[in-house]
């Protein structure tokens, strides 16, 4: 499955699918002193996605903004900047850096445990795309996110997140998990080029 990123912001962007069709929304609103929340809208049936979808829980909301009636909320980040940043997915509040451990060189890879109880790594490398396997000795593909390519080493095409059969079972995961670790990934590269307030950023979300 592939699924194309319209924006390569992760905080505002949409999915779409092979054929051009929505499939996810990703919006950000920012409130003044309040968090910024991230809301996660899957388009209502019929949609393009697996059965798995389809059976998601909508979770309970905190905030009352009007959505968009073809798609339904599976997911919110609050993107918290004294408190732990919290993800309300299929009803239950989580903290997202006690489901996501930190672990690899420097702690730049998160973990989490999977429906089916396999653990998962999203590899974050410094350069590179976003990768993510099965944390086992088979090191099984399972999804991977392609930054766009400007044409001028390769073909030229926007971002997308490839999702391998593994992972079929799990997209409305794979797609939250992915908002997360993608932004981690952005703010440390911001942070890299010596931009004070996104290495505060990067600090924070790795505390």
């Amino acid at each position: 499955m592939k699924l194309i990123l319209t924006k390569g912001d992760p905080k505002h962007t949409t999915l779409l699918d092979d054929e051009g069709r929505e499939a996810y929304k990703i919006t950000t609103l920012k409130k003044f002193a309040r968090p910024d929340a991230t809301t996660i809208g899957r388009r209502n049936a019929p949609h393009p996605l697996p059965s798995e979808a389809a059976t998601s829980t909508q979770p309970q909301q905190e905030d009352s903004e009007e959505q968009d009636e073809e798609f339904s909320e599976i997911a919110r980040i609050y993107w918290r900047r004294v408190n732990p940043t919290e993800l309300i997915f299929k009803g239950q509040k989580i903290i997202l850096k006690e489901v996501m451990a930190s672990i690899g060189f420097l702690n730049r890879d998160r973990q989490f445990i999977g429906p089916n109880g396999v653990a998962y790594i999203w590899k974050i490398p410094s350069r590179g795309h976003l990768e993510l396997y099965v944390d086992d000795e088979s090191k099984t593909e399972v999804a991977a996110l392609h930054g766009a390519s400007k044409g001028v080493r390769n073909q030229k095409h926007p971002a997308f997140l490839e999702i391998q059969p593994a992972g079929l079972h799990m997209v409305d995961l794979i797609v939250v998990t992915m908002v997360y670790v993608e932004y981690i990934r952005v703010s440390r590269e911001r942070a890299n080029r010596y931009d004070p307030t996104a290495h505060a950023m990067y600090k924070w979300l790795m505390s």
